[in-house]
Formats: C-alpha cells, sequence, structure tokens
C-alpha cells in the first residue's frame, strides 16, 4: 500500500509540472519568441527539479547511496536550490514579458 502512495504522490506533484510545460511548449510552438522560451525554459527546468525531489532523492535515501547526514547531501541540495530558484526566475521574467506584450497589444487596440 506504501508503494500505491508514493507513485500517487510522484503523479499528484509531477502530472501540473507536466501540464505547465505542455502550455508552454505549445506557445512556444505557436509563436516563438523571447517570452515563450523564457516560459518553456523554466518550466522545464522547474519540471527536472520536481522530478528530482519526488522520484530520484527517494530513490537514493532508498537504496542507501545518499545519506541524509552526510555533508554531500547538503551540498547537492543546494545545487540543485540554486537551478530551481533560476528556473523560477526564468519563468517569471517569461510571465511578465508576455505579460506586457498582451497588455501592449490589448491597449493597441482601443
Amino acid at each position: 500500500m506504501e508503494y500505491f502512495s508514493q507513485i500517487l504522490n510522484a503523479i499528484s506533484a509531477i502530472l501540473p509540472q507536466m501540464v505547465v510545460v505542455g502550455i508552454c511548449l505549445y506557445y512556444l510552438l505557436k509563436k516563438f519568441s523571447i517570452d515563450g522560451v523564457l516560459l518553456s525554459l523554466g518550466a522545464f527546468f522547474s519540471l527536472l527539479i520536481t522530478i528530482f525531489y519526488v522520484v530520484v532523492l527517494p530513490y537514493l535515501f532508498e537504496s542507501e547511496i545518499m545519506d541524509i547526514s552526510s555533508e554531500s547531501y547538503t551540498i547537492f541540495l543546494a545545487i540543485v536550490n540554486v537551478i530551481s530558484f533560476f528556473a523560477s526566475v526564468l519563468f517569471a521574467v517569461g510571465l511578465v514579458l508576455l505579460v506586457n506584450k498582451v497588455l501592449k497589444a490589448k491597449s493597441t487596440t482601443f
């Protein structure tokens, strides 16, 4: 039963990220622009980080490859958190550029 709950937890965490990546890629394919690239890159790296936290990290602990009390674990998580920060910044900048583009387009139509 525990295995089933782990799979359900992984799906519930990864599925929304996959939807966001899909939407960003759809936008990028329809209208190739810098905001679409930033949104897609940010969403993709966020998906990779989510997969890491939900799938890879528990596997490393269960197989005893990594110990939570080790210094390498702390350094490893710091690196992952920095990557996550930059992914969020990429997505946020892309979103701001997209909002500005939409608002600018609406203001010229009135």
